[in-house]
């Protein structure tokens, strides 16, 4: 590769990372309306000292495009689960679940995931019984159960089986993600695969 050409990505790469920091966290001095967009329908209200994060202005310079971190009941959520991404650790019952990592070829999408026992008993591994991938419209990919790898065994407590689960679905998926239920108890946990 020609040095040149790595050259110039460097002060892009460099924008990129300092994002974040350009951003500007303030608090706001009065009550304010909140926009889904400039001069639309307020949607709420934020009170003073309320504090946000400015990302910049709209082209007519009287909205500020902010961002504001708050929290929920998750009871008032229809669903209140959170989706890891690969490379994040979830853990449900006496099972950690890492997602290492995930890749699609058209209608066949590709797991790589690490379970760990951290019980007390043996677990049983069943990729078919445990982990179900689907879509954004929730329907469910078909486990190729002889083309996978370690879909099935027994985890000793304390060990931990690396799995290659290998999916295939009818049409081209969009927005797919992977769940867990352990059988040792547990709420079910996700994984958004990024595609």
């Amino acid at each position: 590769m020609d040095c040149r050409k790595i050259n110039l990505l460097i002060p892009f790469f460099i924008f990129l990372f300092c994002l974040p920091a350009i951003a500007q966290v303030t608090n706001i001095s009065k009550d304010a309306d909140i926009y889904v967009k400039p001069g639309g329908e307020s949607i709420g209200e934020l009170y003073e000292d309320a504090k946000i994060t400015k990302l910049g202005k709209d082209k007519s310079g009287k909205y500020i495009k902010a961002t504001i971190e708050f929290y929920i009941s998750a009871e008032a959520l229809k669903e209140s689960r959170i989706a890891g991404t690969i490379g994040d650790t979830q853990t449900t019952g006496n099972a950690s679940i890492s997602l290492l990592g995930a890749k699609k070829n058209a209608k066949t999408v590709t797991i790589s995931v690490k379970v760990k026992n951290s019980g007390k008993n043996d677990f049983d591994m069943s990729a078919m019984m445990l982990f179900v991938v689907m879509d954004g419209k929730g329907k469910p990919g078909n486990l190729e159960f002889m083309k996978s790898k370690n879909s099935i065994g027994r985890i000793k407590p304390g060990q931990s089986m690396d799995s290659e689960l290998i999916y295939t679905f009818t049409k081209d998926p969009k927005d797919v993600e992977m769940a867990f239920q352990s059988k040792l108890g547990g709420d079910q946990v996700y994984f958004m695969l990024g595609f």
